[in-house]
């Protein structure tokens, strides 16, 4: 078949480009209003470590069509992801989907397309083809599925082993692991594995997608486990955190099978389905029953050990305690839907390692005598408001320093958002001269946060250098965008952001912006990994609009030369340039960059 694009009418709007509904006229979302298809699919797998990429071009007529285990016919395309691996020197167990990189790469066995149920090996082949062609279009819309991998082989995983790993992190950040089946319709069980606090409620919907608990461990990291965390756990109660780990805690390690049948004996009979709590380093099972609008389980666990005193708070003056606007069509913006404010914060500092803090930051009244409820004027915004800097206790880059890392060490611990700047050197902006630094200060540390928690994860970001991460997005065909501020001028004035900051981004060949945008990450690193978390963000961008437009399908086998020494290069280039954004777009054809622009 030709490496052109066969265009097919889209069955959605049969080629009209917009959808009636009545007499109204809603454009078609299925092919983008182009009343077209692209019947073509391109699969890439890409070397991090070497930067090799191979690619492989789908059409109608280049995989033979095999029985579906579910019934009718398919295009296993497993095999393609193979032999794609080999050439790059990939090792297959590696492999992620660039959009979802938790997930191992077919974790239930299947990485299929499947064929229409007409479908059959005794059509004649100009029909084989033309349903080929209608199933290939149902993909236009994510036309090129992209694997990223490592040249060393991570091995099989130990179930138990990466079990034992996420109580560990349960305990550290004071949360529940909690393990749920869900039946789905068929009465097929849904897993998922996430941290919830204390006195959460239970989800109406699960977000599971496992289908079953081995999956669901293999797919779930400690970051996705806490992502969510917020939007679940809003109207969780606050407290304080008494945790009495010892340094040399030992976890003992699951046993899964156990557990699995545990909880699938818990789904029985008309039961919506079960958890496994691991609380107080137990496991606590229960069954979930369905009641209106709400989940509830069949019993509560004891409550947690760690759990200190209640965090004060306030209702929210806003919403007055509904959590949504007076519409009731969203969350109230002032509270996130806590329908409180917490006047308080149990911090939680990790390396998920070697090393944990556990700090309760709260009112003088509630510390004793040695409470710092005072601080220093460092600066004053352009209207004349003070801007005071609270003591060491309070100042997370302080605690930092006792991993032996740097401030830009620290992130959220979705591992999306870095730590404020303000709660990093202990900092808060009073806006009348009688109010309480620290009551203004604990409120920006706790009063948005789900049960008053600021949790914070020391991380080495990526191991990547900019080198390979160049390599790698130039293999893709995408240049990379590299941009550096030097702000080490603000070194006496607290109130402004501090240090070198970073950005990395992936664009097309030849973009120009029409601004350069301020850089926001604090370091290389952290830029690099935020670069590989969006990189599919990118590569869907660059999909050419018009499905007559064939797509790229990119080869890099040979070893290339590796940049410039940007990393050096560019912070001197910023220093001459004190407080100004440089940038440096680095295409696939040049290794020496454009640039650099202001």
């Amino acid at each position: 078949m030709s490496d052109a694009p066969i265009a097919v009418t889209c069955v959605g709007c049969d080629g009209l480009t917009f959808k009636l509904t009545g007499t109204v006229a809603e454009p078609c979302v299925e092919c983008a209003q182009h009343g077209r298809l692209r019947a073509q699919l391109v699969i890439t797998v890409g070397n991090r470590d070497t930067g090799a990429v191979a690619s492989v071009n789908v059409v109608p007529g280049l995989v033979q069509a095999t029985p579906s285990p579910y019934g009718g016919w398919r295009l296993a395309l497993f095999p393609l992801v193979i032999e794609l691996a080999q050439q790059t020197g990939t090792a297959v167990r590696s492999l992620r989907e660039v959009d979802r990189p938790e997930q191992p790469l077919d974790p239930d066995g299947e990485l299929s397309l499947h064929l229409p149920r007409a479908w059959q090996p005794d059509l004649p082949a100009a029909e084989r083809l033309a349903l080929e062609v209608t199933a290939l279009g149902g993909l236009s819309r994510h036309p090129w599925w992209v694997y990223l991998g490592d040249s060393t082989d991570p091995g099989p995983p130990d179930h138990n082993k990466l079990l034992a790993g996420l109580c560990r992190a349960a305990d550290l950040l004071c949360l529940d692991l909690v393990i749920e089946a869900r039946k789905s319709p068929g009465d097929r069980l849904t897993w998922d594995i996430r941290f919830e606090l204390p006195g959460s409620p239970i989800p109406i919907t699960t977000h599971g997608y496992a289908h079953s608990l081995l999956t669901a461990i293999e797919c779930t990291t400690v970051a996705d486990a806490v992502y969510g965390l917020a939007e679940r756990c809003a109207t969780a109660p606050a407290h304080y955190l008494t945790p009495s780990i010892k340094p040399d805690q030992v976890w003992s390690e699951p046993d899964v099978d156990q557990l699995e049948r545990r909880i699938m004996r818990d789904c029985a009979d008309d039961k919506a389905g079960a958890q496994a709590i691991w609380r107080n380093r137990n496991w606590w099972h229960a069954s979930l029953r369905t009641g209106e609008q709400a989940v509830r389980r069949g019993w509560e666990p004891p409550s947690p050990a760690y759990l200190g005193d209640p965090i004060p708070s306030v209702t929210c003056p806003d919403c007055h305690g509904s959590g949504s606007t007076w519409q009731g069509t969203r969350r109230c913006p002032t509270c996130s839907g806590q329908r409180r404010l917490h006047q308080g914060a149990a911090v939680v500092l990790t390396d998920l390692a070697d090393r944990t803090i556990w700090l309760n930051w709260q009112r003088p009244e509630h510390e004793g005598s040695g409470a710092r409820g005072s601080g220093t004027v460092v600066a004053r915004e352009v209207a004349g408001q003070p801007i005071v800097q609270l003591g060491e206790r309070y100042r997370l880059g302080s605690w930092v320093g006792l991993f032996g890392r740097g401030p830009e060490a620290m992130a959220e611990f979705d591992g999306v958002g870095t730590i404020d700047h303000r709660l990093c050197h202990g900092l808060v902006m009073l806006p009348e001269p009688d109010a309480d630094p620290l009551d203004r200060y604990l409120a920006l540390a706790g009063g948005l946060r789900p049960g008053g928690r600021l949790l914070v994860q020391v991380t080495g970001w990526s191991e990547l250098s900019l080198g390979q991460l160049v390599h790698l997005v130039h293999g893709l065909g995408l240049a990379l965008r590299v941009t550096v501020q030097d702000l080490t001028k603000n070194a006496d004035n607290l109130a402004k952001v501090q240090g070198v900051r970073w950005e990395v981004r992936a664009v097309k060949p030849g973009d120009t912006p029409e601004w350069i945008f301020a850089p926001l990450r604090n370091s290389l690193p952290e830029a690099i990994d935020h670069c590989l978390r969006y990189l599919g963000s990118a590569l869907y961008a660059a999909v050419p609009a018009d499905p007559a437009r064939p797509l790229p399908v990119p080869q890099q086998l040979a070893s290339v030369a590796q940049p410039l020494e940007l990393e050096s290069a560019l912070p001197r280039a910023a220093r001459s340039r004190p407080g100004e954004p440089i940038s440096i777009r680095l295409d696939p054809d040049r290794g020496d960059g454009h640039g650099p622009d202001q």
